[in-house]
């Protein structure tokens, strides 16, 4: 699953595991409950791609 946010971008000292928003921390815990990996990057503003397993 690919969310992108257009012309926003993540701050340069951006790190997923370091406490932030709420929304980061809900990604943080769903991602983590369905054994997720998410990754990011900022290409044309935010990018998460979040890679998990359909049983």
């Amino acid at each position: 699953m690919v969310y992108k946010y257009n012309e926003v971008r993540l701050p340069n000292d951006f790190k997923l595991n370091q406490p932030g928003s709420l929304g980061m921390e809900i990604i943080r815990a769903l991602t983590e409950q369905i054994e997720a990996e998410i990754f990011y990057s900022n290409n044309g503003g935010a990018v998460f791609n979040i890679s998990f397993q359909l049983n």
